[in-house]
């Protein structure tokens, strides 16, 4: 029953998994988010980015306050709000909310969040938080959903069922369990133990940034070298500008003594350095190995080689790549599918 109601139900699960996983090697941690739409009256399962849930990131589970972005179109404002969802409070249907967010990797890459990347999206916070609404000194656990733009408390809901409420013999609560939305996925736990984890574009940030920068360096030498440039003595009597040359043509300069050539001084400068270009490919080959990229992998160099040294090679380049994958993947898949399934039925 659960899997049917995961793969059939829901109709964007199987398409949010291929996605999940496809981002997950990159980006390191991904979310899942299960639960029960009152505008639909079904259950839904919502893929998250990391950039649209906040957390401490030295929160070691779900249990620390969460805070969800979430962008709507107008017509399903409308919907929550007519729904009794959402309570009915003034927007504007054409205001372009900003999430205002940096979700840029680097200040100088320029890659913000700006008002074009949200238009026509209404931007709400949805905060998984506890307050102690009724003063009895126990914070209950609950979710607000404030509009970003006017900073309006639009819901606010409880987080946790009666039977999930603890109480001492004098009736205090000791504890509440509170109902938990969301599901991370994980590439490779962060070694300093904090609750993002990372991902292959953390481990190949620095040495793509090392590639890029001797690229460009190669680039600006190859282009001094080829255009020049320097300095001509007064002796040499030359009119500035392009000088074109036809075939076998000859050109009249007035020179005052002495050789042209020793009127004319180039800026000094070097050739590419062969350095810079030896360390640029042990740089690509590092990230290669980093990344388990072989040539063979990808169909390259295969000429001239047995079929079966060929699948040999093909079988060992993909033993870290398996490795990788089984450990931080495949038990976390199905670790996480059982409970995802089990929330599911919950909803």
């Amino acid at each position: 029953v659960m899997n049917y109601q995961l793969n059939e139900e829901i109709e964007n699960y199987e398409k949010d998994m291929d996605a999940l996983f496809m981002g997950l090697a990159t980006l390191g941690i991904m979310f899942k988010k299960n639960y029960y739409d009152n505008n639909d009256q079904c259950i839904k399962s919502d893929l998250i980015y990391p950039d649209k849930l906040i957390i401490n990131d030295f929160a070691t589970s779900f249990e620390a306050p969460i805070t969800q972005i979430i962008e709507k179109y107008p017509q399903d404002v409308v919907s929550s709000i007519r729904s009794g969802d959402y309570i009915d409070f003034d927007f504007d249907p054409k205001a372009q909310d900003s999430a205002s967010f940096d979700n840029s990797l680097d200040a100088n890459d320029g890659k913000q969040t700006s008002d074009e990347a949200s238009a026509g999206l209404v931007i709400f916070l949805e905060q998984h938080n506890y307050f102690d609404l009724d003063n009895d000194g126990y914070p209950e656990p609950y979710i607000a959903v404030v509009h970003k733009a006017t900073t309006k408390l639009i819901k606010l809901v409880k987080r946790f069922n009666e039977e999930d409420v603890k109480y001492n013999k004098k009736q205090e609560i000791i504890k509440i369990k509170p109902i938990k939305f969301f599901t991370a996925y994980n590439f490779i736990p962060s070694p300093d133990g904090s609750f993002y984890s990372i991902g292959l574009g953390h481990l190949l940030y620095n040495i793509n940034s090392a590639i890029n920068s001797n690229i460009n360096q190669l680039n600006d030498a190859g282009t001094l070298q080829n255009t020049g440039g320097g300095f001509i003595a007064k002796t040499l009597n030359i009119s500035g500008g392009m000088k074109p040359f036809k075939l076998s043509e000859w050109k009249m300069v007035d020179s005052y003594g002495g050789s042209i050539r020793d009127a004319i001084v180039p800026l000094p400068h070097a050739e590419p350095s062969q350095t810079l270009f030896v360390l640029m490919q042990f740089l690509v080959n590092a990230g290669k190995e980093l990344a388990s990229l072989r040539d063979v992998l990808t169909g390259e160099n295969a000429g001239n080689i047995a079929a079966t040294t060929y699948m040999g090679m093909a079988e060992q380049g993909q033993k870290q790549f398996k490795s990788v994958f089984n450990l931080f993947i495949s038990k976390n898949i199905l670790w996480n599918f059982r409970h995802e399934a089990k929330r599911s039925a919950e909803c």
